[in-house]
């Protein structure tokens, strides 16, 4: 072992010391989404643990000698009005920043135990997918994994372009280090081309919640959401009395403008994280787990009518994908938060590094259930999201599974609490109470597997009727044919019989 790595591993020893403790036991008994273990295997961020129990990860990857194998990534490091650029696999050295020096150390560890080399390929321009097309027609197998965004990697998935994880030997897919809820929703019976895990970072930063000005909460005598979050009570129709108890006319325009104070302000997308946190989806499964569209129930219908309530009622919602009078075309939903213009701001984790600059104190909350027989709550993973696949010409898939398995496992001591603990806790969250939301936000997840595979853009049909107040039944009866024929496609390019 050279010299820069004895120091990584002596570094990253005081690193668990410090912030390795954040797996909490304790979950929010209304969240009820967790699946096959799923709340036991996800890791609790708990700042107040009492007794912090260090663990010794140098050792946590069994020594094994894989003689040098190169493990070959090419990665999307996301970057638009939702994330800041974040690496994920490699970094080059350590620049005192929590979770680049997580990385870096937990890569050490792995290399010096398997005697492997980790490179990366980064794509800064969301072009993973289509350089994984090109590279696999091609018949190159120049990379070993590829993560790239969800609705980006489904269609290559279609193609038969990557290897069902379910058939890599020696990959643990039950281990806690991947995100099972990832597996549940992106699972087509034993088929599975893709999953996040708790190297994928993205997967945190994609993730929906509810912001909310906890300042103006307290002026408006309204009390703190948290505790109706805890009871279970945190509903569509709670959500909006606080909303329209925020809404307030300032400007003498009859129109409500961007001057006046708005219930919540948002955008397009958020038409689909509600549905989903409402527990309604657009695909969702028959008798046999296959895909289908156009079953929806009546309380699809109810739920669907409660959103156009909420976001369409005047001043409860502030749309800035719409032409709102006063609204500079360039300006996010976050910039009318930042400036105390809403109570509420439904947006991805990522933005609470944008919250920073925020003079008002704020707090998140999970988004709402339709009401309170819903069995638990929803987070809605935006389609952004970076998936983990593996090619099919990858020719070192057992090398290329134990490597992924033990990056994910010793990202679990780092990453994690690096992202959460050190980077988030320590710099953006300014209450006890958010420890708790997170909590219950990151075991609640919910991927999209219509939003993935795209089938014949089923998601921003619904976005877009949702955003008219369209009648859902003529919008479902529309597309019906060409949703279920796209996803007929996908299931006979897996051998499904549908």
């Amino acid at each position: 072992m050279n010299f820069k790595k004895i120091l990584a591993l002596l570094f990253i020893i005081a690193l668990v010391i410090c912030v390795s403790a954040c797996a909490g036991s304790n979950d929010n008994q209304n969240n009820s989404n967790n699946i096959d273990n799923a709340a036991d295997t996800s890791q609790n961020i708990d700042d107040n643990s009492e007794e912090d129990t260090a663990i010794d990860i140098t050792t946590l990857v069994p020594q094994q000698d894989l003689g040098g194998f190169e493990i070959r990534f090419l990665t999307d490091i996301v970057w638009d009005w939702d994330f800041g650029p974040m690496h994920m696999m490699f970094v080059e050295e350590q620049n005192g920043e929590p979770v680049n020096d997580a990385i870096y150390l937990r890569n050490a560890i792995v290399e010096d135990r398997l005697n492997v080399k980790i490179t990366e390929t980064v794509s800064m321009n969301n072009s993973a997918p289509t350089l994984m097309r090109r590279i696999i027609n091609a018949g190159s197998d120049e990379y070993d994994v590829a993560i790239g965004q969800s609705w980006g990697m489904g269609p290559l998935a279609t193609e038969r372009m990557f290897v069902n994880l379910n058939e890599v030997t020696g990959l643990q897919l039950d281990k806690p280090w991947w995100d099972q809820h990832s597996i549940r929703d992106y699972s087509i019976q034993d088929h599975l081309y893709f999953m996040t895990g708790d190297y994928n970072l993205i997967n945190n930063d994609a993730t929906w919640m509810l912001y909310f000005n906890k300042e103006m909460t307290q002026n408006l005598g309204l009390p703190m959401p948290y505790d109706l979050v805890r009871d279970g009570k945190w509903t569509f129709d709670r959500q909006m009395e606080y909303q329209k108890a925020a809404a307030f006319k300032i400007s003498d325009d009859p129109e409500w403008t961007a001057e006046d104070r708005w219930g919540q302000v948002t955008h397009t997308q958020h038409y689909s994280g509600i549905l989903v946190a409402g527990g309604e989806f657009l695909v969702t499964r028959d008798n046999r787990g296959l895909p289908v569209y156009g079953q929806i129930s009546e309380r699809f219908h109810n739920v669907y009518e409660k959103i156009i309530d909420m976001l369409q009622t005047p001043g409860y919602s502030m749309n800035v994908y719409l032409n709102i009078k006063g609204l500079p075309a360039d300006k996010h939903a976050t910039y009318n938060f930042l400036n105390n213009d809403a109570l509420f701001c439904p947006e991805i984790l990522a933005h609470t590094r944008r919250f920073r600059q925020m003079e008002s104190d704020f707090g998140v909350l999970p988004h709402p259930k339709y009401d309170e027989a819903q069995e638990g709550y929803n987070s809605y993973v935006l389609g952004q999201v970076t998936v983990t696949c593996i090619p099919i010409t990858n020719i070192n898939l057992e090398n290329t599974a134990t490597v992924i398995d033990a990056l994910g496992m010793l990202s679990t001591h780092t990453i994690i609490p690096a992202y959460y603990e050190v980077s988030y806790m320590g710099k953006f969250f300014r209450d006890e109470e958010s420890i708790d939301m997170i909590n219950i936000i990151r075991n609640s997840r919910m991927y999209d597997i219509a939003s993935a595979y795209g089938w014949a853009n089923v998601t921003s049909s619904f976005e877009q009727a949702a955003v008219n107040a369209q009648a859902i039944t003529s919008v479902i009866e529309r597309n019906e044919s060409r949703v279920n024929t796209a996803i007929e496609k996908t299931l006979e390019r897996f051998d499904i019989n549908y």
